[in-house]
């Protein structure tokens, strides 16, 4: 399930989160607020999975959903229509992004951030290097951190 989908659909599916996942409390489960990285950390809080695993159960269960007929293609169509407006955000304004980058993601030198230039995909591949996730991993993590930003800024 595409995870802006799943966060404006929180409330509705906090009951299927507690139904796989009985050890999260409520406070939990309103903190999440259908984000993927607050899920992952209190399943890894909770289970004490490591932070890979707690990812691919996150993913796993997102999927689920999806294949129970849980996302429209409107939806679908939405949640990616807001993700490209958040990177012609960023690459409009990547030299202020530019701290916000290091912050998440503290391995990134100068020198990377030049490189990919408000690039999406060079910015993917940025990360896939310096932290070893596989592609659509990090892809997820770019389009979540564009997103964010652009919530902020937009």
């Amino acid at each position: 399930m595409e995870w802006d989908v799943l966060a404006g659909r929180w409330k509705q599916l906090k009951g299927a989160a507690k139904e796989k996942w009985g050890d999260l409390t409520d406070d939990d489960l309103l903190e999440i607020e259908g984000k993927r990285d607050k899920l992952a950390g209190k399943l890894q809080q909770r289970y004490g999975y490591a932070k890979a695993e707690a990812e691919k159960q996150a993913d796993d269960w997102s999927a689920r959903l999806a294949d129970d007929g849980g996302v429209t293609a409107d939806e679908v169509r939405h949640a990616r229509e807001k993700a490209e407006a958040a990177w012609t955000n960023v690459k409009g304004g990547w030299r202020e992004m530019v701290g916000s980058l290091k912050q998440k993601w503290g391995e990134l030198t100068d020198d990377d951030l030049a490189e990919a230039e408000g690039a999406r995909d060079r910015l993917v591949g940025k990360l896939q290097q310096k932290y070893g996730y596989a592609r659509e991993e990090a892809e997820r993590e770019v389009d979540a951190w564009a997103r964010q930003n652009h919530d902020r800024t937009g």
